[in-house]
C-alpha cells in the first residue's frame, strides 16, 4: 500500500474515531464514561483502539471544547459538552476533522 493511501485512511481512522468517542461520551451525557468502558464500547462496535488512541483523539476533542477530560483515582472520565451535543445531535456543521456518519449518506 503507497504511503499516501495509508496517510489517508490514518485520517480517515481519526476522524472516525473523534466521532464514535462523542457519540458514546453522548449517551453517558451528565455521568460521562471512563476510559475503560468507552474502549469496551468502542471496540464491542468493532472499532478495535487502544488507550493510547483514545487519549490522544479525546485531547484533540477536549481542546476545541466538544469534551472534558478529567481524572479520579487514577482513572480518566470523558464528558461531552453541549457543543459536543450540537454536533452529535447534526444541531452544528460538523468540522472536517471530524466525520458525522450523518452527513455523508
Amino acid at each position: 500500500m503507497s504511503a499516501q493511501i495509508e496517510k489517508t485512511l490514518a485520517a480517515a481512522r481519526r476522524r472516525n474515531l473523534r466521532y464514535r468517542i462523542l457519540a458514546v461520551a453522548d449517551s453517558a451525557r451528565e455521568a460521562g464514561v471512563d476510559e475503560t468502558l468507552l474502549i469496551r464500547v468502542l471496540n464491542d462496535l468493532e472499532f478495535e483502539t487502544t488507550p493510547k488512541e483514545v487519549r490522544s483523539e479525546a485531547a484533540f476533542l477536549d481542546g476545541k471544547d466538544y469534551l472534558t477530560i478529567s481524572k479520579a483515582n487514577g482513572i480518566q472520565f470523558y464528558k461531552i459538552t453541549s457543543t459536543g451535543t450540537e454536533l452529535v445531535q447534526g444541531d452544528i456543521p460538523c468540522p472536517k476533522s471530524i466525520n458525522h456518519p450523518g452527513e455523508y449518506f
